[in-house]
């Protein structure tokens, strides 16, 4: 038979193969009846496996070998099917028979990896494969391909568990890799080097203890379980067997390293346009083991310094991925990127043959994300158990008999910070942007149904995610600004939509499961759902102006979301839900729409927000945070709350929530019918608010003891300073104010709570709770209590106005109050004269808006014939004894004086003179308003 009749004959016989495998995938196509997996169907798809066969064949295969291994088909029989045949195959000496039953079981592995263990784990079938090579009869390089399937299979049977307890407890397994890897007998070629990197991640996959199946949480600290007689022997010869494991893990990272870099620099394993399927491998294999080591501390830090290799690995993202399987359909015109191709109408619909290659994307991006990681912050229990173990493995050492803890510099944040440093000048930010934008094409026939422009594959968005975050987690400006630059925020808002639509989901499925509202508005989510995305947009929104970020206020608000999310999720840490409220914090600060669009945010998956608790049950970020304020005992977390609660008071529904105005209305609409007991609940509600409010502006120790409670002290016992709460707390309660509703309910609180606000004025004014004595006023929220619902209203106001009889107060620590007050300025970044008059201008405000609502009262008589005075001599006695008058007199004496008496040389913050030139402004109208009143100014 002549060359040319033999080509044909294949030909022929490939066209066959092509038309039966097209066939069988129409005939396990979903929409088809299922067929049974034969043995004439199982021969045909190992011969698809095989080096003659084209990539459409390996393809087809894959695709049915997929269906088969799912319901309605019984995937037992996969294993009952192919085990017989594939020992005939591994019986055999032809290198092609030996090819399509290794390549066969390495497919299996990806689709039903159950299935492909029991293969393997048959009566001698491991030692088939393993003796596959030496019983293949050929060349050198014939034999070159039946010991890369060995390898891949190998390294495919590593990422199941119980595959990978059966290699490594196999010695035959392990001195086969040990003898491709170390053995002499190859060539420098293409081949070799590919075989030799294969068989070197089977190596580090076999010698982890722990699941290898995901990279994700493996830690260079683990223990050594599998040993092949040549490394024991090498141990053995150093002295020092129980220590070897670790010694010799490092010289196997160190030598596989400098093997999958000649793989992708020096043989270039890839090319520009179209790789075969096997230069493809050799490229997967390359990442996939860098991805691997990556986790140690020494390659880390090797890696970061190799810019070569970075920028190497960086542009492939870029490439070309895979040449088509089907040639592409001739049409009219200028080509586009987006190729069509010309699909055989014999095969299913849904196929997809336009997805991207995302098992090199995940390579790159594990890569880059490992490079970059922190160690995980722990809880004050796991930093003991470190301590524990770190003193048992010193100890060990000393000894001799245990392993040594290296790298552990090399973990530190300082050279976490110094790696990423380096990664961000060799831009790799472009590549994760690519990466993340990375959606399957929208045109052709068989053209994907995509939300938007995001990445498919959750694994690879979450180690986008996790990189960036990275990146981004030192509060370095610079740092986050290239971040920002090279287009990580339109990253981060693109990997931020599916994370949100799995929060909506779980909200929804939760709020159906609920009478009413939840704390924090969503649970059941996923464990495995990752918010590092959500968290690298809040460290960004934090330090830079948003408008810088995203261009202006209206494409600011496309933050809000992702943010919210952060924000109301059960599954954020406190630090994540911190960052959240900081970012939104900054965010709300550009306006009222943006306050708005923050604060009618919450995890309703449509667009309708409805007022308070929407009809699904699920709450707005609004009233969450009303609730986390109220709830809340972490210093920072209630800093950070406060803070938000200041800048989304520009909101109109926060602002009628917090100043009691929401409440007012309700109750005219219920108190008649109802005898007024759910109007006396919602004004304690109401007063609640500002009583905390009021509280949280007392200096650090007494803020609780304002409340009730005791001062509350961190971990080292120093009181924690909180001029930050005082500032915005008193920033909310002066805008408040502004509501009479709210003055009403600030002057029911008692003079002593009031007298906070006074000593924001001028510190150390005293409160005089005598001044009530015979005036009728009662201080109906001694105590913050709500009324209880099967409790009588009268009996309810009863109780508080004896409560408010009680005047044996504990008396104020003057010293104390000082030097937290001391404390509180001395903390302020811009210095104590810049703290000490935004107090004070906050704290004037509160008065000024008081003062003016005396008047206002006085003016404006709740019924004709009360007279003038009759309805503002209760309130104004309250303001009397709290001590404000005295505040305000002695703000404004003092302000004029010191203006008179300041030194004309001198050139005092213009901020501070601007700030104090109000508070003595104000405080002149208002004296001005109380002796009208017929206050008595001369305290």
């Amino acid at each position: 038979m002549t060359s040319q009749s033999t080509q044909e004959s294949r030909s022929d016989h490939q066209d066959d193969l092509d038309q039966r495998l097209a066939s069988l995938s129409v005939q396990v196509s979903p929409s088809s009846e299922p067929c049974s997996l034969t043995t004439e169907i199982a021969r045909d798809l190992i011969s698809a496996f095989m080096p003659q066969q084209s990539s459409r064949s390996r393809s087809l295969a894959t695709l049915s070998l997929a269906r088969f291994s799912s319901p309605p088909f019984h995937t037992e029989d996969v294993s009952l099917v192919f085990e017989p045949l594939m020992r005939v195959n591994l019986s055999d000496s032809l290198p092609s028979n030996l090819v399509g039953a290794l390549s066969c079981l390495v497919a299996i592995y990806s689709v039903n990896p159950s299935q492909a263990h029991e293969i393997l784990s048959s009566d001698a079938m491991l030692q088939l494969c393993l003796q596959a090579p030496s019983d293949c009869q050929g060349t050198h390089q014939e034999k070159v391909p039946v010991r890369l399937e060995l390898a891949n299979l190998l390294s495919s049977a590593a990422n199941h568990t119980p595959s990978r307890s059966l290699l490594a407890s196999s010695t035959d397994t392990l001195d086969w890799l040990d003898h491709v890897v170390h053995g002499k007998q190859h060539t420098d070629t293409i081949e070799d080097v590919v075989l030799a990197g294969t068989a070197c991640v089977a190596r580090i996959k076999l010698r982890r203890s722990k699941d290898s199946s995901s990279m994700t949480g493996i830690t260079d600290t683990e223990s050594v379980q599998a040993i092949s007689k040549q490394s024991m022997a090498k141990a053995k010869v150093k002295g020092n067997v129980t220590g070897a494991a670790t010694q010799l893990m490092l010289e196997e990272e160190t030598l596989a390293y400098g093997l999958f870099r000649r793989m992708l620099i020096d043989y270039k394993v890839h090319s520009d346009r179209g790789e075969s399927e096997e230069q493809r491998n050799g490229l997967l294999t390359a990442l996939e083991g860098l991805a691997y080591i990556s986790i140690s501390s020494s390659i880390k830090e090797a890696l970061s310094k190799d810019m070569v290799l970075i920028k190497k690995v960086c542009s492939l993202a870029s490439t070309p991925k895979r040449k088509p399987v089907f040639p592409t359909k001739p049409s009219e015109g200028v080509p586009t990127a987006a190729s069509v191709y010309q699909v055989d109408p014999t095969l299913p619909q849904d196929i997809d043959f336009f997805r991207y290659d995302t098992a090199l994307q995940f390579g790159i991006a594990s890569i880059i994300r490992n490079v970059t990681a922190y160690k995980p912050t722990l809880s004050a229990e796991e930093k003991q158990i470190e301590k524990l173990r770190a003193m048992a493995n010193a100890q060990a050492s000393a000894k001799g008999t245990g392993d040594a803890v290296v790298g552990d510099d090399l973990e530190s944040d300082d050279a976490v910070s110094e790696r990423c440093s380096r990664l961000l000048d060799g831009d790799v930010v472009p590549t994760l942007v690519s990466i993340a934008l990375a959606s399957p094409p929208t045109s052709g026939p068989q053209a994907l149904s995509s939300s938007g422009n995001v990445n498919p594959s959750t694994e690879v968005r979450n180690a986008v995610g996790a990189s960036l975050l990275s990146l981004v987690t030192k509060q370095d400006k610079v740092k986050r600004g290239k971040v920002v630059q090279q287009g990580g925020v339109k990253a981060l808002l693109a990997l931020s939509v599916p994370i949100i639509s799995q929060l909506q989901d779980s909200a929804k499925e939760e709020a159906k499961d609920t009478a009413g509202p939840t704390l924090f508005g969503s649970h059941g989510v996923q464990a495995s759902l990752d918010l590092s995305s959500l968290q690298a947009l809040s460290k960004l929104c934090i330090t830079a102006d948003p408008t810088i970020i995203f261009g202006s206020v209206r494409n600011s608000l496309a933050a809000a979301k992702p943010l919210s999310a952060l924000f109301l999720s059960e599954e954020s840490s406190r630090l994540q839900t911190f960052e959240a409220a900081l970012a939104l914090t900054n965010l709300s600060s550009l306006g009222p729409s943006a306050a708005s669009a923050v604060a009618n945010s919450s995890l309703e998956p449509s667009s309708k927000v409805n007022d308070h608790c929407s009809g699904s049950g699920i709450p707005s970020l609004r009233d969450v945070l009303e609730t986390r304020i109220m709830l809340e005992d972490h210093a920072m977390l209630r800093r950070a709350y406060v803070e938000l609660l200041c800048n989304l008071i520009q909101d109109e529904k926060t602002f009628l929530n917090w100043s009691g105005d929401s409440d007012r209305e309700r109750d005219g609409k219920i108190a008649s019918s109802d005898n007024g007991t759910e109007a006396v609940c919602q004004t304690g509600k109401a007063t609640n608010k500002i009583h905390l409010l009021v509280a949280l502006c007392a200096p650090a120790g007494v803020q609780k003891e304002a409340s009730g409670g005791k001062a509350e002290k961190s971990e080292e016992g120093i009181q924690e300073a909180s001029l930050a709460t005082r500032l915005a707390s008193s920033g909310a309660l002066a805008t408040l104010t502004s509501s009479p509703t709210a003055c009403e309910l600030f002057l029911n609180l008692k003079p002593r709570t009031i007298n906070i606000i006074s000593r924001i004025i001028s510190p150390g004014t005293p409160f005089k709770d005598k001044a009530l004595k015979g005036s009728g006023r009662w201080s109906d929220q001694a105590q913050i209590r709500e009324l209880e619902s099967d409790e009588d209203p009268e009996k309810f106001i009863q109780s508080t106005r004896t409560n408010s009889d009680d005047s044996d107060e504990e008396e104020v620590d003057e010293d104390a109050e000082a030097d937290a007050e001391r404390a509180d300025l001395a903390s302020y970044p811009d210095g104590a004269e810049v703290a000490r008059a935004s107090l004070a201008i906050r704290g004037m405000t509160i008065a000024s808006n008081l003062v003016q609502y005396l008047d206002w009262v006085r003016s404006n008589p709740p019924t004709p014939g009360g007279g003038d005075d009759s309805a503002m001599k209760g309130p104004a006695a309250t303001f009397e004894a709290s001590g404000m008058v005295e505040a305000i007199r002695k703000a404004a004496v003092e302000g004029v004086n010191r203006m008179r008496s300041q030194d004309k040389t001198s050139s005092p913050d213009p901020r501070v003179s601007q700030m104090m030139g109000n508070v003595v402004r104000m405080g002149l109208e208002s004296l001005k308003i109380l002796g009208g009143l017929g206050i008595d100014l001369h305290v």
